[in-house]
């Protein structure tokens, strides 16, 4: 009799506390609740995510750690598998934060020994302003890849770490989808309520919103809401307008809500990708 495969151990990259739930938040819940064993890394602690000139840095980033704590429980990603990092916000650097970034992303890559490496599309960068985001999306993509190198970091061999080959990254804030999760059910309501804990996120993106729209001289009534019903709004038509993507190139499937990523096969197995049997149990969709 064959042996019982492992679940498929996941890793996710996130910039910001409240990435994950944003972007991803339905597939996070969908892949946990088929058995998959999901990662969060929190690159940085969220500590300028405030317009409210009366909260300073500390302030906020306590407010950030409670929400991505309550959050994260949601979604059904508990105490240990969440790792968080203390980065200051928007002050990780595409060029100088690099040589700090990747050997830690290895390290962690190596001793987690995921199948799975997911973060943000480096490709979507040159459209991207937030540098976390470009700084995060570039050096987990590397560090996927670099972590089966044994003459990179043999430091870390000391702590227990070993080489280790990822097989694919899956990428989210893309604009060249190629897997659509369908999220409809269960795991859209995990979403939307995970995403409610960032009542100081809302705020941040409601203000934004009306702060640019004013020098506009415009106004949309979405943002005359409350933030809990601006949020369930925007959600489900994400969902809706991306399951209407996802239909588009294959008119055949039924989908209603969905999120979208691109899938990409590292080292060798990139080249012979359509030749591959995939097993049911690690397929996305």
């Amino acid at each position: 009799m064959a042996a019982a495969q492992e679940p498929e151990r996941i890793l996710i990259f996130e910039p910001h506390p409240d990435d994950v739930a944003f972007q991803l938040g339905g597939s996070v819940a969908k892949w946990i609740a088929q058995g998959r064993e999901i990662f969060v890394c929190t690159v940085t602690t969220g500590n300028s995510s405030t317009f409210d000139p009366g909260v300073g840095r500390e302030q906020i980033a306590q407010t950030m750690a409670a929400e991505h704590a309550r959050a994260l429980r949601r979604l059904g990603v508990d105490r240990e598998h969440a790792i968080q990092w203390e980065y200051d916000d928007l002050d990780l650097d595409p060029g100088a934060t690099h040589t700090q970034l990747r050997p830690r992303m290895i390290e962690l890559i190596r001793k987690i020994r995921p199948v799975t490496v997911v973060t943000l599309d480096p490709t979507h960068n040159m459209l991207e302003e937030n540098p976390d985001h470009r700084a995060t999306a570039l050096c987990a993509f590397e560090s996927a890849a670099l972590a089966a190198h044994h003459t990179l970091y043999p430091e870390q061999f000391r702590d227990g770490a070993q080489p280790h080959f990822v097989s694919r990254v899956l990428f989210y804030m893309t604009e060249f989808p190629t897997v659509f999760v369908d999220i409809a059910g269960d795991p859209i309501a995990a979403k939307t309520e995970a995403a409610l804990e960032y009542a100081s996120q809302l705020e941040l993106l409601i203000t934004d919103a009306r702060r640019r729209l004013d020098g506009l001289g415009a106004r949309l009534p979405l943002f005359d809401m409350p933030p809990p019903d601006i949020w369930r709004l925007m959600c489900r038509q994400i969902a809706e307008d991306t399951a209407a993507e996802c239909i588009s190139w294959n008119p055949e499937r039924e989908i209603h809500l969905a999120e979208a990523f691109r899938l990409q096969y590292l080292g060798v197995i990139d080249k012979i990708k359509d030749f591959l049997d995939i097993p049911e149990t690690l397929r996305f969709d």
